[in-house]
């Protein structure tokens, strides 16, 4: 990745995390929506489409998907839905080309000598197509005065542009032990089918507010990711990817755990919002930016590995900045700054530390 790409996704996610403090400081406002879309739309959703494209292919084209859902992301926070619509149909249309250029249709999830990487690739593109949709859907629903799904809106559309790159990461993940797992086929395509039609249940059971399935099917899905992780750690090599890739998947299992105590917590007393709201907090933290950022820092850096960073350090850095002071800065804004510090400093030396690879091997 160019120097210039590194700039741009660094300023936009570090926007992102500002908005998501921002009501620290201008008090009544939400700003949960630019604080979600720019990360997991606009740099997320960019960062999938160039790794897919190897990072040079169809450039041009990645970078209108990496405007266009800027836009949208603006369009959809001052409420221009109609403009917003129109978008996000182009956005659409980007994402949909990419898939099928490169995967085909969608009986390939089907086909056993398809590898689970690739399976998992082309579901996070094609998720990705399926959450623009989705928050399409959500405009019409909400603010046409619908409200057939009372939870299907922009300020909670978490899921929708969360779950792509959790493919993504779950795809690097079983390319990384591919090579250990040949004989395990019916082991990796349970992993596969479990975490996509689990998630796909799972949001089918949000939007009908059936709270007792809700929490079933996370507990599958926890365990799911348990089973996952014990693999991964077992299987792959050591390799610095691994260490960075483990302390992700300690976020998602913690972002699992969280979720489970959520449902929980709101069955026995729904009208305790004040635990309730610490705990959907710290799950979306533990989500957004420990699982999602650790699977966007391997993304950005993919071909450039190893690089000349301290991994114990940095993973210590990560750890410190979200899951110690970003829950507390959502109530201060003294760590919102120093959250913000040490995130951008996180950043940094995720996307500027030096590849130990020479430069005509990249």
């Amino acid at each position: 990745m160019n120097p210039l790409c590194k700039i741009i996704f660094l300023f936009t996610m570090i926007v992102a995390l500002f908005f998501g403090f921002l009501h620290n400081f201008i008090p009544g406002y939400n700003f949960e929506r630019l604080h979600i879309f720019l990360f997991n739309l606009c740099t997320g959703g960019t960062l999938i489409l160039l790794y897919t494209c190897n990072f040079t292919d169809k450039f041009f084209l990645i970078f209108l998907f990496f405007l266009g859902s800027f836009i949208y992301a603006i369009l959809s926070f001052y409420q221009y839905y109609i403009l917003a619509i129109v978008i996000a149909t182009c956005l659409i249309l980007i994402v949909e080309y990419i898939r099928r250029a490169n995967f085909g249709g969608v009986f390939e999830f089907f086909r056993l000598t398809n590898s689970i990487h690739n399976k998992f690739h082309h579901a996070s593109l094609l998720c990705l197509s399926i959450g623009l949709s989705l928050s399409i859907l959500a405009i019409i629903n909400e603010y046409a005065g619908l409200y057939y799904f009372k939870r299907l809106s922009l300020n909670s559309f978490f899921l929708g542009f969360s779950f792509p790159i959790s493919l993504i990461t779950f795809s690097i993940i079983f390319k990384l032990i591919n090579e250990k797992l040949k004989n395990e086929k019916l082991l990796k395509e349970s992993f596969f089918w479990i975490i996509n039609l689990g998630v796909i249940i799972f949001f089918i059971f949000i939007l009908s507010e059936k709270i007792y399935l809700e929490l079933l099917i996370s507990v599958v899905l926890g365990v799911c990711v348990f089973f996952i992780f014990y693999v991964f750690v077992k299987k792959c090599d050591h390799i610095q990817q691994k260490y960075f890739l483990m302390s992700g998947m300690f976020f998602l299992l913690a972002t699992a755990v969280t979720g489970i105590l959520y449902i929980i917590f709101f069955i026995i007393h729904p009208t305790n919002k004040t635990l309730l709201n610490k705990i959907i907090d710290y799950h979306r933290l533990m989500s957004l930016y420990g699982w999602n950022l650790s699977g966007l820092a391997i993304i950005a850096r993919y071909n450039d590995f190893p690089i000349q960073l301290n991994s114990k350090y940095a993973i210590v850095l990560h750890w410190l900045t979200v899951g110690v002071l970003a829950p507390i800065a959502l109530n201060s804004s003294i760590f919102t700054v120093l959250t913000i510090g040490f995130y951008i400093l996180f950043l940094i030396l995720i996307f500027f530390s030096n590849s130990s690879i020479p430069e005509n091997n990249n």
